[in-house]
């Protein structure tokens, strides 16, 4: 049976491992904040004296709306999943594996994380469109692989869909690999569609 690319996701893994210290000059670009399609910076990258502002920590119940909303703007929502229902399912297990990134008060990354005893996981990792290329992604990852790291995971796994390049190409940069699974899946529950206001 043949796979069709449009419908299968690329699975991306890491073994935690210190990152190797050969990058190319594209991906060394890319980690400096030059976007690997127009080859530069956006306007807003929270930047003062050469340092990053944002803050990560734990979500909070006060997050709900402005989490959402991120993942909407990140088009990290599909129907099949409600995101409101999603945090509530996270907040049951290892709620603080989900995290936020701040600039000041502003939300603008979040990462969820998991861990069963012998993967871990991470799901939707979102950067604010308009803070992209700026390191905050990196940043994100870095944090939520400390925390498995420390939780005794040797090794994490993640979905990307197929058409989502440049999501590919940050996560090989950060050291992640692309490896010839077949991913599957299967519904236990299905979720009632998300109302937005």
């Amino acid at each position: 049976m043949q796979v069709q690319a449009e419908s299968r996701a690329l699975q991306v893994v890491s073994g935690l491992a210190p990152r190797q210290r050969g990058v190319t000059r594209r991906t060394k670009r890319f980690l400096n904040g030059a976007s690997m399609e127009q080859g530069r910076r956006p306007l807003s990258c929270g930047l003062k004296e050469g340092k990053k502002l944002m803050q990560i920590r734990s979500y909070r119940s006060d997050d709900e709306q402005a989490v959402i909303d991120l993942w909407f703007r990140c088009d990290l929502v599909v129907p099949w999943n409600n995101p409101r229902l999603d945090i509530q399912r996270k907040l049951q297990v290892d709620p603080e594996l989900l995290l936020v990134g701040l600039e000041g008060n502003t939300l603008v990354a979040t990462v969820m994380g998991g861990y069963e005893g012998h993967r871990g996981w991470i799901n939707y990792l979102a950067v604010d469109p308009r803070r992209r290329r700026c390191g905050y992604g990196r940043l994100m990852m870095d944090e939520i692989e400390s925390r498995l790291a420390a939780r005794g995971c040797p090794k994490i796994n993640l979905q990307v869909r197929a058409n989502n390049r440049d999501v590919v190409a940050f996560y090989e940069a950060i050291g992640y690999k692309v490896e010839e699974l077949v991913d599957m899946g299967k519904f236990l529950s299905h979720d009632p569609p998300y109302e937005q206001s």
